[in-house]
């Protein structure tokens, strides 16, 4: 079986993450030590759920590629599934056409044998064979059904092959790039929830996340810009100040939209989690949403420059 390859600065990446990781595991203990309230208590949740995310994402990137691509796939069924879990709270008549999942196994099929081209079919191939299937199946409701699972096939498992995509990237240091994505889009979540809770005023999305500023977006574009030049110098060495000082801007950005965008997908079936999988997060859309949209950017980003 062919193997990742693991770099000395992939090795270096992660191993601050979770120097940095265990530090807030600590902070978080003590906080709840000493205010215990459900803040302090809700934050300890979530380092503790982070370190099982941790441990998943160990074993499923950093050996081999078949588990890494097994691991996607996963992934990509899991948060399909919360997906159209909440287009059944939000919407009874809504039905699943299940050809999703072979759909999924397919595209998984395609980015092992390395066949980009073909993965790069697979989305328009989907949004064909969606309304027929719904149309073969006599569902009533059958344009705003394939609609919704159109959605889902788009958000969710085409967005994710772009982490395979990344990671079995030739040229680069691809499993760098992967965790240098996940690293900088949970510290920009977490920048923006710091900035908005310190200096927020003003409400940037009302309507669709209510406790998201205008200044915690700022403050989280600050923080991706900041260390996608700090990180991005080592991880993307033939760029210059201006090409990582943009990815930073744009990571930012994209990855407040896909939070955004899954929030208002939340706001239409009236929940607040899209399950309660990750105990301190909610579910794996919680988690991942912003991931998903970050990720699909640099590869794009990597691709055009």
């Amino acid at each position: 079986m062919d193997k990742i390859f693991v770099s000395n600065l992939s090795l270096h990446i992660g191993f601050y993450f979770i120097l940095f990781h265990l530090i807030l595991t600590i902070i978080g203990y003590i906080a709840n030590i000493r205010f215990k309230n459900s803040a302090s208590l809700s934050f300890l949740k979530r380092m503790k759920t982070l370190w099982v995310l941790i441990l998943f994402f160990a074993v499923g990137l950093f050996f081999y590629k078949i588990v890494a691509l097994l691991f996607i796939g996963i992934l990509s069924f899991l948060c399909l599934k919360e997906y159209y879990k909440l287009m059944q709270v939000a919407d009874e008549n809504f039905k699943c056409s299940k050809i999703i999942y072979p759909l999924i196994i397919t595209q998984c099929i395609f980015l092992y044998m390395q066949k980009l081209e073909n993965f790069y079919i697979f989305l328009p191939i989907s949004l064909v064979i969606i309304p027929l299937i719904h149309l073969l199946i006599k569902d009533k409701y059958f344009i705003k059904n394939s609609i919704k699972e159109c959605i889902g096939i788009i958000l969710i498992p085409y967005l994710c092959g772009y982490l395979y995509a990344l990671l079995t990237i030739t040229r680069m240091d691809g499993l760098a790039i992967v965790l240098f994505i996940l690293i900088t889009t949970l510290m920009t979540d977490f920048a923006q929830a710091i900035f908005g809770f310190l200096f927020g005023k003003h409400k940037i999305t009302p309507t669709i996340s209510p406790n998201k500023t205008i200044e915690g977006f700022f403050g989280g574009i600050l923080c991706s810009i900041l260390l996608t030049i700090w990180i991005g110098e080592f991880v993307f060495p033939e760029y210059n100040f201006i090409k990582l000082l943009l990815l930073g801007g744009l990571i930012g950005i994209i990855g407040f939209c896909g939070d955004i965008t899954f929030s208002a997908i939340k706001r239409y079936a009236k929940v607040k989690d899209s399950s309660n999988l990750l105990p301190g997060h909610g579910g794996l859309i919680d988690r991942f949403d912003s991931t998903l949209y970050t990720v699909t950017l640099v590869y794009l980003y990597l691709i055009l420059m």
